[in-house]
């Protein structure tokens, strides 16, 4: 895979494109072989076809396809070289409006001492990315982690109550207990899965 053109590599075709002569470029063919290339290409009524000078001289033999396709392209490269020169340079600074746009997300995050910069070999946008969704799963663990305690405290009520109404003569001293077992048990797992549920919110922060 070839490299990506550096800014001193495009800078060095730019320098070429602006040195060259000022098209338009056009061809000439003397109906032998030859094509030429020349600027300034058109025709009038009273001097038929002129041009300001000629740019390359291509000799082939008559019907030679090849040199027409290369004095052609050598005609046409003239106006495509620009052309494709400011698109390039209008894609990438778009690219850079793209880049500097999610750099900005990206610190709204982390701050650009704990994501660096694209000069010192980070992508920031990524790397807050990465960030983002390990606290996203440390959200979701903390609702489950409510919830526990949502049921932790259901049974530790109803637990408070069965006790209550025994004391009261409503229900006997049998029932009492088992609702103190089943609610120790709730309290013991609601524990063991707070437990759990922290531990895994520490290892994703």
């Amino acid at each position: 895979m070839k490299q990506p053109l550096t800014p001193e590599r495009l800078a060095e075709i730019h320098a070429r494109e602006q040195a060259a002569t000022k098209g338009p470029w056009g061809t000439s063919y003397d109906g032998k072989g030859t094509h030429t290339i020349q600027s300034g290409c058109r025709i009038s009524l009273t001097a038929g076809f002129t041009s300001d000078g000629d740019i390359a001289t291509l000799h082939g033999e008559h019907g030679d396809g090849q040199t027409y396709a290369n004095a052609t392209f050598l005609a046409y490269a003239r106006r495509d070289v620009p052309e494709l020169l400011a698109e390039l340079d209008r894609v990438r600074a778009e690219r850079d409006a793209w880049s500097d746009w999610t750099d900005t997300l990206a610190y709204k995050v982390a701050p650009v001492e704990v994501l660096g910069t694209h000069e010192g070999g980070q992508l920031p946008w990524s790397d807050a990315l990465d960030m983002l969704t390990p606290a996203a799963e440390v959200d979701k663990l903390r609702a489950e982690l409510d919830r526990v305690h949502a049921e932790r405290d259901r049974y530790r009520n109803a637990w408070r109550n069965a006790r209550t109404r025994a004391a009261d003569g409503h229900i006997d001293a049998d029932r009492a207990e088992q609702s103190r077992e089943r609610w120790r048990a709730a309290t013991l797992k609601a524990e063991a899965e707070r437990d759990e549920l922290k531990k895994r919110a520490n290892e994703t922060a």
